[in-house]
């Protein structure tokens, strides 16, 4: 059945793409997880809602014509309450 080859194939596409997700994200709360022991050291805040909404522009601006706003949002705010999570348990 072609279909169903076609779907295994895209679904190993996707494993593999989901796999390099994870090995940048593992990457991006080692850095955060330095920021956090930097912020518990300064005592500084863990939110910075500035940062986050400059983020969020950053990617917009570069990618809104393939993602929409919410979208971004929506990916970007899963993975600031995970690095916030991860910071306040150093």
């Amino acid at each position: 059945m072609k279909i169903k080859n076609d779907i295994a194939n895209l679904r190993r596409d996707i494993d593999l793409i989901d796999g390099k997700i994870f090995e940048l994200l593992e990457k991006r709360f080692l850095i955060t997880d330095e920021i956090g022991k930097f912020k518990l050291l300064h005592n500084i805040d863990i939110d910075d809602f500035n940062r986050e909404e400059q983020i969020i522009e950053r990617i917009n601006s570069k990618m809104h014509e393939k993602f929409n706003r919410d979208e971004i949002i929506t990916i970007l705010k899963s993975i600031f309450s995970v690095s916030k999570n991860r910071q306040k348990d150093k």
